[in-house]
């Protein structure tokens, strides 16, 4: 039945789709931007486009998303389309281009909601705030939220440049990907490896009343080792950064059970999500993989969640701003070192670009980077998100799972 359902439901979503391309081609105008002002010492924290919003979440090619929404947990998110970034030396650098990533909750009882975003320079042509398409691009940085209302408490720059990397001036800005908050840490999946960053740093920035702040980084000599014992990775930090190299490319990140999930983005061959335990010690740091589960392909995000007796697998996968994105949820098996996806328990069509999910209180959290310039604003029609969504939306898991 899962699969009969899923089928009309995907054909469907390629009928609307199909109709939403003939739209944009039929002559769509250039997308409204909000104002942009010349200087802000704070994010765009407001609805950036709640009428496209209403139309994202009522098209029938995501109408199962409209029947399982809770609007009243769903929230804005900021900068779109621009975001105030405190800069190395203290300055305020306002920002058009960053585009959101990750999504997780932190905190003692979760009362943070964090989003990480980070500054596309594919398309500096189009940016009020980059003339010159050679200047540096911003650091990625993590929204901080209220997770009782959503309301911006404020932004924060991620310093993660090593010290080499900063007294060379060598290398971009790490991409800032998925996140998750685990063991006192929030843990940044950025380009090639992990960034962890206290919690305390994020309780202070967020009760400072600061609008803009930094993070630190942690520093510590990191070991990791695979299932078999055998060392695989090792990483000693300078003062400014600890980034934690796997041999799972770090591209979006979840919690389970005291474990890491770890999780890539591949476009061919196979995808992995791999769970890490990790341990303080005297010695520092260690993570340890204790299994991994094959995932689909243009994976965006993944989140093991025990219900009822069962374990289920929830991923989500985009592939482009011209298709819709898709929700699938698989019972799964762990034995030991392998965990196995046994069966397709729902699958539904979400807007496109989604991203990173985390799971709260029955409600499945999703993060989206359809809304942002690079994707909405900028592009000519035809090449335009269909379903721009500038909210992470909240999905109730029990309507999903029946």
């Amino acid at each position: 039945m899962v699969q009969v359902s899923a089928f009309f439901s995907k054909m469907i979503a390629y009928i609307t789709v199909v109709f939403l391309l003939i739209g944009a081609f039929l002559g769509a105008g250039k997308v409204d931007l909000p104002e942009l002002p010349e200087t802000a010492d704070a994010s765009f924290a407001e609805e950036a486009y709640p009428a496209q919003y209403k139309k994202t979440v009522s098209s029938p090619a995501v109408r199962d998303l409209a029947r399982l929404l809770d609007a009243d947990a769903s929230f804005p998110i900021p900068g779109i389309p621009y975001a105030a970034v405190a800069t190395d030396g203290g300055a305020i650098s306002l920002c058009d281009s960053m585009t959101p990533q990750g999504v997780c909750f932190a905190g003692e009882n979760g009362e943070y909601l964090l989003i990480s975003a980070y500054c596309n320079d594919e398309a500096f042509e189009n940016s009020v705030y980059h003339k010159d398409i050679a200047e540096e691009k911003h650091e990625s940085v993590i929204y901080i939220l209220d997770a009782s209302d959503g309301a911006l408490l404020s932004t924060a720059t991620v310093d993660s440049y090593s010290a080499a990397a900063k007294a060379n001036k060598t290398g971009a800005p790490p991409h800032a990907g998925g996140i998750a908050y685990l063991d006192g840490y929030l843990w940044i999946a950025k380009t090639n490896g992990i960034l962890a960053v206290d919690l305390a740093q994020i309780e202070a920035l967020a009760e400072s009343g600061e609008k803009t702040g930094r993070l630190r980084c942690a520093a510590a000599k990191e070991t990791f080792f695979g299932t078999d014992g055998e060392e695989i990775a090792e990483y000693c930090s300078d003062e400014a950064i600890s980034a934690f190299r796997l041999d799972t490319r770090a591209s979006f990140m979840s919690d389970y059970n005291g474990l890491l999930l770890v999780g890539e983005y591949q476009t061919e061959d196979t995808a992995a999500l791999a769970a890490y335990e990790i341990a303080f010690g005297d010695g520092g740091m260690t993570m340890r993989e204790q299994f991994r589960a094959e995932i689909p392909l243009h994976a965006q995000g993944a989140y093991i969640l025990d219900r009822d007796g069962e374990t289920y697998l929830f991923v989500t996968c985009s592939n482009g701003a011209r298709w819709t994105g898709e929700l699938s949820v698989y019972r799964l098996s762990v034995d030991g070192a392998n965990a196995e996806k046994t069966a397709l328990a729902a699958k539904i069509p979400l807007p496109n670009l989604c991203e990173d999910l985390d799971v709260k209180d029955g409600k499945l959290y999703i993060c989206y980077e359809s809304a942002a310039n690079v994707y909405y604003a900028w592009p000519e029609a035809a090449d335009r998100s269909l379903l721009p969504c500038d909210r992470v939306t909240a999905i109730d898991i029990g309507g999903l799972l029946g």
